[in-house]
């Protein structure tokens, strides 16, 4: 048999006359450990932390069971042939309309199965509760926040909780309200033979009716054979049921003996770790529970993306806030110390224009004492014009018959240094002009050899 995935928390929720009550389990060593207990009035739902799934139960599933009430619900005992566990409740379903009380269309039924050993036969609980009393309990569950993903019978667990006694008659008692609701259980050579759910409105009807049906069980049993020399009958109870019902069960079948039934507490634990695939929750509520969980995930993922974009988008905006801001606190730096750039930069120009002016004097003299320097005997310096500080025009006479002289004094030009340095980076000849009778004109032009001011 598959055993069903234990989820890591599990919720139980039951009702009851004044509200309902709720207890929340964390997963523990050795089992469901209880972590609180909640309650509430009618009018209070359940608090949403507690019952909703939300996107961490993705990876730490979330099982909410819910305890439907006992009315209108019916309990059978079926044995079966043996078969495996996934072939049971086929089994069952040939069966359901002889075990039913009420027409199969006006139930929903489960089945619970008791421990087998292979090759034997199968005891199987039958589970069946009215139509009308389960969709009410969900209606119920669903005002109060609660979607259930099972609904189990809290006396079913106390019957199987209980040690098994191989030969005994158990009576389940349990008050709700004034309402008594009794299951009835007998056991035979280790096997469950009966199984009855009764409900009363009050401990008179309950003393009525109770003493007929306990006495009829009695000679049903020992005409069926169930009934032995060590058959003794059990009574789980509260001590306030117990004072009135243990004398009823002592004169109706003899000795009985007494067991304190299980807090609520106790009880819900059994009921949240229970492996079982009983649930008579309709498979059409069990998926529409699952979408709605599913819708609520993709809702909140929406919301979140678009809380995300929103703040995305105003932090976008309060970044672009502080940009401006200090951008207008750099203009109005800038505008602070824009006159004094502009002073600054006037005053890098006139101070430019003054070292140019200086330097372009040094320069003229540089060329001139140069020329002078370099002038042959045989020539004749007219004049010279100095142009924008880096070509320097020279003019002259040479007789005609000397004219060799003026490649001479070019190339004296070419050679001439001043502090290490050229002084001009070319010397040419332009022109020599020669005419009958007269000395020879010359023209040279000469090009300062000066770096850019940065």
């Amino acid at each position: 048999m598959k055993k069903e995935k234990r989820r890591q928390n599990c919720n139980v929720f039951a009702t009851h006359a004044g509200g309902w009550r709720l207890w929340r389990f964390e997963p523990g060593r050795k089992g469901p450990r209880l972590d609180r207990t909640e309650e509430g009035p009618e009018d209070k739902p359940v608090p949403g932390q507690l019952a909703t799934k939300s996107f961490r139960h993705l990876w730490q599933p979330l099982l909410n069971v819910a305890w439907l009430p006992v009315d209108q619900v019916f309990l059978r005992v079926v044995e079966l042939p043996a078969c495996e566990a996934d072939e049971v409740p086929m089994m069952v379903e040939f069966e359901i309309e002889r075990l039913s009380p009420l027409p199969v269309a006006d139930i929903y039924w489960t089945c619970e199965l008791l421990p087998a050993v292979a090759g034997e036969r199968r005891t199987v609980i039958v589970i069946m509760a009215a139509r009308e009393v389960v969709d009410g309990f969900i209606e119920t569950s669903t005002r109060f926040g609660y979607l259930a993903d099972r609904l189990d019978l809290p006396q079913v667990r106390e019957l199987l909780a209980r040690p098994v006694l191989p030969e005994s008659a158990w009576l389940f008692a349990r008050q709700d309200g004034g309402r008594l609701s009794c299951l009835l259980a007998w056991w035979a050579k280790g096997r469950l033979r009966y199984l009855e759910l009764r409900v009363f409105e009050n401990q008179a009807a309950a003393l009525t009716a109770l003493e007929a049906s306990l006495q009829s069980l009695a000679w049903s049993a020992e005409i069926e054979g169930w009934t032995g020399p060590r058959t003794r009958w059990q009574l789980s109870a509260d001590d306030e049921t117990a004072s009135w019902l243990k004398p009823l069960l002592e004169r109706s079948v003899g000795p009985v003996d007494l067991h304190a039934a299980m807090p609520g507490a106790e009880l819900a634990t059994h009921s949240a770790g229970a492996e079982t695939r009983a649930n008579l929750l309709p498979a059409g509520e069990v998926a529409r529970n699952r979408q709605q969980f599913v819708d609520r995930l993709w809702m909140r993922a929406v919301s979140m993306m678009a809380l995300v974009y929103v703040l995305g988008v105003l932090g976008y905006f309060a970044f672009l806030n502080i940009q401006d801001y200090r951008k207008s606190g750099t203009e109005y730096e800038i505008a602070v110390l824009h006159q004094s750039y502009t002073n600054a930069l006037a005053l890098r120009a006139k101070v430019e224009v003054l070292r140019n002016q200086i330097d372009l004097k040094f320069a003229a003299l540089d060329c001139l004492k140069a020329a002078s320097d370099s002038l042959p005997a045989d020539m004749t310096l007219t004049s010279f014009d100095f142009q924008r500080g880096r070509r320097l025009n020279l003019f002259g006479t040479v007789p005609a018959n000397l004219q060799s002289r003026v490649a001479e004094f070019t190339e004296a030009l070419g050679d001439t240094e001043v502090n290490g340095e050229a002084l001009f980076s070319r010397v040419t000849t332009k022109a020599i002009q020669a005419q009958p009778g007269r000395p020879a004109s010359w023209t040279i032009e000469c090009e300062l050899k000066r770096q850019e001011s940065p």
